[in-house]
């Protein structure tokens, strides 16, 4: 699977779902993706999992899916020195 730009995806999720949040529209992609993908959130807060589960009802177009599809994978590492030292306590 392609990893997507986090600023690419967002602008691109605007335009996909005015009134879901990027995160809601995340989920719908990674769904409607088929059957074999199960998006699986983590969160500490309600208000988390309650946008997380808002998410099943959101429902991206054909267009709207081409458009985050066509979007460039995301380059380099997510991680940094900082972040590595603490997965690997």
């Amino acid at each position: 699977m392609v990893e997507l730009s986090p600023a690419a995806f967002f602008n691109a999720s605007r335009t996909a779902a005015a009134n879901s949040t990027p995160a809601q529209v995340a989920q719908a992609w990674l769904t409607a993706e088929g059957e074999h993908i199960v998006p699986i959130p983590g969160t500490k807060e309600v208000a988390r999992v309650e946008e997380n589960v808002a998410a099943d009802s959101v429902e991206l177009a054909p267009e709207q899916m081409a458009t985050l599809d066509s979007l460039p994978p995301a380059a380099g590492s997510a991680e940094n020195d900082e972040a590595r030292r603490r997965i690997e306590r």
